[in-house]
């Protein structure tokens, strides 16, 4: 629900977070009286969007001749970019536990036009 409120009140910035919040919560509330039968079906929906996901980077790869992105000339890279370990240990983490605070962050930021710099 934070996501969902932060990421939405982002993109409109003349609704609150706190109002997404409350329809995020207004959304997912019926889904705790639903039986598993019903709601496996939303499972299956996160399933083919993840494929889906997976199928347009394949796809993609394919399409683009040149680096980066394509799979047949893919862009140089080492396995051990030592110089980089902590960025890269950095990025691992933010995908499995920082990415919700994202939003808030440049939003609350003093200056938020430095956050892709500090993002980097």
């Amino acid at each position: 629900m934070v996501i969902f409120g932060d990421s939405l009140a982002t993109i409109f910035p003349s609704v609150s977070a706190d109002s997404f919040k409350m329809l995020a919560f207004c959304l997912v509330l019926p889904t705790v009286f639903m039986p598993f039968q019903i709601l496996s079906y939303t499972s299956l929906i996160g399933l083919l969007s993840s494929l889906t996901l997976v199928g347009a980077v394949v796809f993609d790869g394919l399409v683009k001749e040149d680096a980066p992105g394509s799979i047949f000339h893919p862009a140089k890279t080492s396995l051990t970019p030592s110089h980089r370990w902590g960025l890269s240990a950095g990025l691992m983490m933010s995908g499995f536990s920082g990415h919700s605070v994202m939003p808030s962050l440049a939003r609350e930021m003093r200056n938020p036009q430095d956050f892709n710099r500090m993002a980097i």
